[in-house]
């Protein structure tokens, strides 16, 4: 029931999409026709004035007059113009981008349902022998834990896009957070890739130990999706002057300049949602990116040379 509704959603947004890129052409049309009789008007009125008056000063006068006004109005059109189209460029982009996001969802949410469900009916329908089916089982728990992460994300970002989220901050030594969620990740998702980390002792800072830790999940998770099996990924912690930094860097294929700027951005995900390998909703980095600045920190994402992406958090 829940796929077939996302599945509807979907089809609407691409339907509003649509419509949208209509009066869009609708919108560049009837500007233009607004330039071209504007123009057109403009000269009618100084051959008219010309016709009245000669080629007399009170002529040029009157012509310059209707310069200015002209000027003036086509200023106010022009801003009005660039603030509209801004405006509907920007939905389009959303909509684009919750349209992704729905068919991330939708996707999502087969793979672990489907694996499930497979994984229930082998062991209902044969007779296996107790190794196997406790790999069986295993494997379900694994989908299952994926599908509830995922949920556990959305209703997250949903908290934080209606500020509906209160931290409670306490004196923590960081190092040992980040070693216990990084060792867990890296041996579930990261076991196909190797893995640095140089953690400073005694880091202790006033953070959310319910929610920080999601943090250095969604970064080391990202890490993992966009580096190839076998490269490395790295975690730093280090501690001067009163400021705490955290670094999650790999040696992946980086992030295009062009879509450095939109990587916090809400549902935003590079590439086409329809023809994209990696699995996401597009919804990781902008809770990683909310919840640093819910401690009073910053992130920034960089360049790491020769190849790949570090992601540096200053507390």
């Amino acid at each position: 029931m829940l796929l077939r509704v996302l599945s509807d959603l979907e089809v609407k947004k691409r339907k509003l999409t649509m419509k949208k890129s209509r009066w869009l052409l609708v919108f560049n049309l009837l500007v233009v026709y607004i330039f071209i009789q504007f123009v057109w008007w403009s000269v009618l009125i100084a051959n008219q004035l010309k016709q009245i008056y000669g080629d007399t000063s009170l002529y040029h006068k009157k012509l310059w007059m209707i310069f200015g006004e002209g000027f003036v109005f086509i200023a106010i059109l022009i801003t009005g113009i660039y603030f509209v189209r801004r405006s509907l460029k920007r939905e389009m982009e959303l909509n684009k981008q919750q349209k992704n996001f729905l068919l991330a969802v939708t996707h999502e949410l087969k793979t672990p349902i489907a694996v499930s469900k497979l994984s229930l009916q082998t062991i209902a329908n044969r007779q296996l022998d107790p190794e196997r089916q406790k790999e069986i089982i295993s494997k379900a728990i694994l989908e299952t834990d994926r599908l509830n992460n995922l949920i556990d994300t959305i209703i997250l970002g949903v908290k934080i896009d209606e500020r509906n989220l209160e931290l409670k901050k306490q004196k923590t030594d960081v190092g040992n957070l980040i070693i216990q969620q990084i060792e867990m990740l890296h041996n579930t998702i990261g076991k196909d890739h190797k893995l640095e980390m140089n953690i400073a002792d005694n880091c202790l800072v006033e953070i959310d130990s319910g929610y920080f830790p999601s943090i250095i999940s969604n970064l080391y998770e990202n890490a993992v999706k966009y580096t190839p099996q076998g490269s490395t990924i790295g975690v730093n912690l280090s501690q001067k002057n009163n400021k705490t930094e955290i670094t999650v860097w790999d040696t992946g294929r980086g992030i295009p300049d062009e879509e450095r700027a939109k990587i916090f951005d809400r549902f935003f995900r590079g590439g086409n949602e329809e023809t994209r390998t990696a699995k996401g909703t597009g919804l990781g980095l902008f809770i990683t990116k909310q919840l640093v600045e819910m401690h009073g920190g910053t992130i920034v994402c960089n360049k790491k040379l020769p190849q790949g992406t570090s992601f540096v958090i200053t507390l």
